[in-house]
């Protein structure tokens, strides 16, 4: 009988192992070809088997070496991240991507308990300035800048 020494490396692996297997499932009526002549199913197959030997790697080491154990997941952080990405995707739409932007790193910031609120509106400033110029005119997205405008 086995005993796992370092459960977060196995569960990572199953994770792994699960993806791969996933893919090769989901993928195995695609063509595969050769490799000078690839077919639609060559890449997705080579990276799932590439993916599948990655958690293998890493579950064989979890039965091996110690490690720390699993612990409890921290639902603060993931619920105010969450909430901004939502939020994000609602009101971009309405508000623009410069409010938009500025608002969800607000949102966001309330993930750590200690909020400082002017390195958060100084960082969503940043951000939501350099979003508009990158997005809307470097890359001319169509996004709306401000509300109602595109």
């Amino acid at each position: 009988m086995f005993r796992v020494k370092n459960p977060r490396d196995f569960g990572a692996a199953m994770v792994f192992m699960f993806i791969g297997l996933f893919g090769l499932y989901f993928g195995k009526d695609l063509t595969y070809g050769t490799a000078g002549r690839m077919g639609p199913g060559y890449f997705p197959f080579i990276l799932c088997i590439i993916i599948l030997a990655i958690g293998t790697g890493i579950g064989i080491k979890a039965l091996i070496t110690e490690g720390p154990s699993v612990e409890l997941p921290v639902f603060r952080p993931m619920f105010f991240v969450m909430v901004s990405i939502i939020f994000f995707g609602y009101a971009i739409d309405y508000i623009g991507l410069a409010l938009t932007s500025i608002a969800m790193t607000f949102l966001a910031a309330y993930a750590r308990k200690n909020v400082n609120i002017m390195e958060t509106a100084l960082f969503a400033v940043v951000l939501s300035v350099g979003t508009v110029l990158i997005f809307v005119y470097g890359l001319g997205q169509p996004l709306p800048a401000w509300w109602g405008t595109y």
